[in-house]
């Protein structure tokens, strides 16, 4: 039975003792410190894979030679050619190809082993990041490490990444239909875009990790809205120019107009519409593409 008290009894005369009293920090308790260090160290390799194949992929269309592997094979395509009857196989695939027989019909065996390696490495980088997200997520999982309503978002980044791997050949095999030299310009965009998502999620789970839940907790509570609108609004605008940037890489269309700051010698160039129907516009048409990345620069 617990004894009366004095109301101008101090507190400090009956407060409980060391040992009974709360703990501290209950809000980041079974959070995992270790388990989020190794998830967060896990996602920082693969941000800066994904960012070298980002890399990788603008050094491939700038050397063109996003068409030099006519298959895609998920297994068997990780290894390059061997030997010189693997180099025939696949040179003599890819003179079967329209870029080959419209633009590169002079190419030899040299030059085309050139721009396969980008390729290749490109695709090799490609599988090289789904087996460490694979390896990471399962150990993790099968070790228990995975923060506590972290399953969902780690996985994503592997759904989205297998999803990249599909894009990736949808876009190749349209540069590979009768006619075409060049992969189609928003598919590239698409793949680009698709890219820079999965970049963006994995910086933001590794920030993420870096900060305790209470910390995370104060800075929504001291949130500006204005500067957060403002901040969200300006990646929304560099996600389009990106996005812009490959429709115009994917048409070569930064060569279309060379009388800068002009656009065929006016401020909105000619024939932005000229395309039929009107949607190609959007996508092939030189003049258009180049108007709507210097307006979004703007």
């Amino acid at each position: 039975m617990s004894r009366k008290r004095n109301i101008f009894e101090e507190v400090s005369q009956a407060g409980p003792t060391p040992e009974a009293g709360p703990k501290i920090g209950v809000i980041n308790s079974g959070g995992g410190g270790g388990a989020r260090r190794g998830v967060r160290l896990w996602l920082m390799l693969l941000f800066v894979l994904v960012a070298l194949m980002v890399v990788i992929g603008g050094l491939t269309r700038l050397t063109d030679s996003g068409l030099s592997i006519t298959e895609w094979n998920l297994v068997s395509g990780s290894l390059p050619p061997l030997n010189m009857a693997d180099w025939q196989e696949a040179f003599t695939k890819y003179q079967a190809s329209p870029e080959y027989r419209l633009q590169n019909s002079g190419m030899d065996l040299a030059a085309f082993k050139q721009i396969y390696w980008w390729e290749w490495a490109h695709r090799f980088l490609g599988r090289f990041v789904g087996l460490v997200w694979a390896v990471g997520f399962v150990g993790f999982l099968l070790t228990k490490r995975v923060p506590k309503g972290w399953h969902a978002r780690l996985l994503s980044i592997g759904i989205l990444g297998g999803l990249q791997g599909f894009v990736g050949w949808w876009m190749v095999s349209s540069g590979l239909g009768e006619g075409m030299v060049d992969v189609a310009s928003y598919r590239l965009a698409t793949h680009l875009g698709l890219a820079f998502v999965i970049l963006g999620l994995i910086g933001w789970f590794m920030l993420t990790l870096g900060q305790t839940e209470a910390a995370r907790m104060q800075a929504r509570r001291g949130r500006e809205a204005t500067l957060f609108t403002l901040a969200a609004l300006l990646l929304v605008l560099a996600f389009g120019q990106i996005l812009l940037g490959a429709l115009v890489a994917g048409i070569d269309a930064g060569r279309s107009f060379v009388d800068w700051p002009w656009m065929g010698g006016q401020v909105f160039p000619p024939d932005a519409f000229g395309l039929t129907p009107g949607w190609r516009n959007l996508f092939e048409n030189a003049a258009l593409c180049n108007s709507c990345t210097a307006l979004a620069a703007i």
